[in-house]
């Protein structure tokens, strides 16, 4: 297990590589026609959840499903692939605007509909649970950890980066729920709509920028007590100053989760924090 920490003034954090039986819901989406990566976490046997922010990214060209869309999962490396789990098909949350800053940070989500159960070929599988109330740090912040491949952040229809190969890992650092410190666009957005744009958003501190060879891989899954309360919308990297990463929180949007990830049963089968 590979393990590193650093400090920027008085931000601190801390950033390992850690086996997957650790965090057996965790899993990629796989959409190869258009090269789509992103982090997703399993909530039942047939259901998983990820970023709208990412997913959408194929819904903007929809093309077809056949083989071409898969989950894959029960591994610590997303590139050897352990287990493979074929998408029937995937659905981002119907109010959800790439190009509108408030529906894009208010409904930030998206479901993954598998056609084989999880644990169908992966014995260790197991979901996670989501909190449907607000998490509310403290004014000086609260340790979280976001946990994943970071591979949201990488779109490769503009960006020049290289996706990343590293296994998957946890990075720990201050979380706030009414601040974002040194993220100039969560400012802009709260000037501009007040707490409509921002109250459903969490701010996860960064280090300062020096490449990707040198940033901590943040995962796109951010997580309180074991329980998923966010989902990775965006960050901006600078070699100067303090900066933050954005995450949607899931608890206004459990409702939906409800209503469409229903198991084949019809019975609400996943977990939630009340």
């Amino acid at each position: 297990m590979k393990t590193s920490s650093g400090r920027m003034r008085d931000i601190s954090f801390r950033y390992e590589f850690v086996p997957w039986l650790n965090y057996p819901f965790m899993a990629v989406y796989v959409y190869e026609p258009l090269q789509v990566y992103c982090d997703s976490a399993s909530i039942s046997q047939h259901w998983l959840i990820a970023s709208a922010s990412c997913l959408s990214r194929h819904h903007e060209n929809p093309g077809g499903y056949g083989q071409s869309a898969f989950v894959t999962y029960c591994g610590d490396n997303w590139r050897q692939l352990e287990r493979i789990a074929y998408v029937k098909y995937s659905i981002i949350h119907p109010k959800f605007r790439s190009h509108d800053r408030v529906r894009q940070q208010l409904y930030n989500i998206g479901l993954i509909r598998v056609i084989n159960s999880m644990t169908s070929s992966c014995p260790d599988w197991g979901p996670i649970s989501l909190m449907s109330h607000k998490f509310h740090a403290n004014q000086n912040g609260s340790k979280a950890i976001a946990i994943g491949w970071g591979l949201d952040r990488y779109d490769s229809r503009y960006s020049s980066s290289k996706m990343p190969k590293q296994a998957l890992s946890v990075y720990e650092a201050l979380l706030y729920s009414n601040d974002c410190p040194g993220n100039v666009g969560y400012r802009n957005s709260k000037k501009q709509f007040g707490d409509t744009g921002t109250n459903n958003i969490y701010c996860l501190s960064l280090p300062r920028y020096f490449g990707e060879e040198n940033d901590p891989q943040h995962g796109s899954l951010l997580l309180i007590g074991g329980k998923l309360i966010g989902l990775y919308l965006q960050e901006e990297r600078r070699s100067w100053g303090e900066q933050s990463a954005q995450y949607t929180g899931t608890w206004r949007l459990v409702p939906w989760v409800l209503d469409v990830a229903r198991e084949p049963d019809e019975a609400d089968n996943f977990n939630v924090d009340i």
